[in-house]
C-alpha cells in the first residue's frame, strides 16, 4: 500500500470517526453491535457505551489492531479458529472473549 492511499485512509477513517461521534452522542445507546467496523467500536469507546464486535478470520489485521482492541466483548467463533486468533483480540487484557 502506498503511503499516499494509507493517509487518505487514516484522513477518511477520521472523517467518518467524528461524524459518528456528533451522531451517537447524547442519543442514549446502551450497547454497540458490530461486525468489522472499526469506527462503532472506537466511537463507542470515546463516548463510555459498551461495545461489542464479532471477530473475522480474514487474517484482517486492522481489524484485530483496531476494532477489536476498542471494543469491550469480542464475540469469537468456536468453528474454523485459526490458530493465530489467540494472539490477537481474544488475548487483549481490555477487551474479554465470548466463544459463540
Amino acid at each position: 500500500m502506498r503511503v499516499d492511499s494509507r493517509v487518505q485512509k487514516v484522513r477518511q477513517m477520521t472523517g467518518r470517526l467524528g461524524a459518528l461521534k456528533r451522531w451517537a452522542k447524547g442519543r442514549d445507546f446502551d450497547v454497540a453491535l458490530a461486525h468489522g467496523s472499526h469506527e462503532l467500536t472506537i466511537t463507542a469507546r470515546r463516548l463510555g457505551i459498551p461495545s461489542s464486535t464479532t471477530f473475522d478470520y480474514e487474517f484482517a489485521t486492522y481489524q484485530h489492531q483496531l476494532g477489536c482492541r476498542a471494543a469491550t466483548r469480542v464475540v469469537v467463533p468456536t468453528r474454523s479458529r485459526p490458530s493465530g486468533s489467540s494472539r490477537t483480540a481474544s488475548s487483549r487484557r481490555s477487551s474479554s472473549s465470548i466463544r459463540a
